[in-house]
């Protein structure tokens, strides 16, 4: 319900900085999520040095290579934003392509 409020520039600043203050507070849950989990692939990066997470691959409990081959998907039906493209496009050795198998 606050969340509707706050779109809708209808709840106090009181509030929105209460909401605000909490730890891993976001206003907009899919965005902060898939931020997250940019950074699993760009932390498997700098570790590995490349991109080609194996489909099968998961990092901490989080399923890197389910994720990396969701936004391959959303790529090819053209649901990615610019902005989540470029990056992507910006890790060593990321394809558009499959990732391999493990």
């Amino acid at each position: 319900m606050d969340k509707v409020q706050y779109k809708k520039n209808k709840l106090s600043q009181e509030k929105i900085d209460f909401f605000q203050s909490l730890p891993r507070w976001s206003w907009d849950v899919k965005a902060s999520q898939w931020d997250e989990s940019f950074e699993f692939l760009r932390k498997f990066v700098e570790k590995t040095g490349h991109a080609k997470v194996p489909a099968t691959h998961v990092e901490k409990g989080f399923h890197l290579g389910t994720w990396v081959n969701t936004n391959r998907y959303s790529h090819s039906k053209g649901k990615l934003t610019q902005d989540k493209i470029k990056l992507l496009e910006q890790l060593s050795d990321w394809r558009w392509s499959k990732s391999i198998k493990k």
